[in-house]
């Protein structure tokens, strides 16, 4: 676990859903972790195989806490909200405002090498309604790091 002031930008993608299982609903995130602001963007599809299909794509925004649990094992919980992709957010106030509400809450625990975890869900289907997927394996297909510079960091 890194608890450090050190920057690292987090290259994050991972698969929603239980392999193995056709016509599941499944999730794609790809997210940028900033590990010194301990911000996340990035975005989102849920998708599955009915008629008509399900495709909710969301642009996510969130942030993570590392927690220490019992007998010191660290997790990391990442928190994130989605909108519709695409959406303009206009500024209202000098603030970037959504001008539709959330199409996804997104809430994972993942080990502390960001590889594996558990997901806990909610999307907006075509009806308006929110739809919960609870405990959803959380698999990582891709994680790259990037050290940021002391003097990059520091520019911010």
């Amino acid at each position: 676990m890194s608890t450090t002031t050190e920057q690292k930008v987090i290259h994050a993608s991972y698969f929603i859903g239980i392999p193995g299982i056709r016509g599941g609903v499944t999730q794609t995130t790809n997210l940028i972790i900033d590990t010194l602001n301990r911000e996340v963007i990035g975005t989102s599809q849920v998708s599955q195989s009915t008629n008509p299909p399900l495709d909710v794509q969301s642009n996510l925004y969130g942030e993570f806490t590392y927690m220490t649990v019992m007998h010191g094992h660290s997790r990391i919980l990442l928190t994130a909200t989605g909108y519709p992709k695409n959406e303009i957010w206009p500024l209202v106030m000098g603030v970037p405002t959504p001008l539709f509400p959330a199409n996804l809450k997104l809430r994972m625990v993942l080990d502390e090498d960001w590889k594996r975890g558990i997901a806990t869900y909610s999307y907006r289907d075509r009806d308006g309604q929110m739809v919960e997927m609870i405990n959803i394996p959380v698999i990582a297909t891709n994680i790259s790091t990037v050290e940021v510079p002391e003097e990059a960091a520091v520019a911010q």
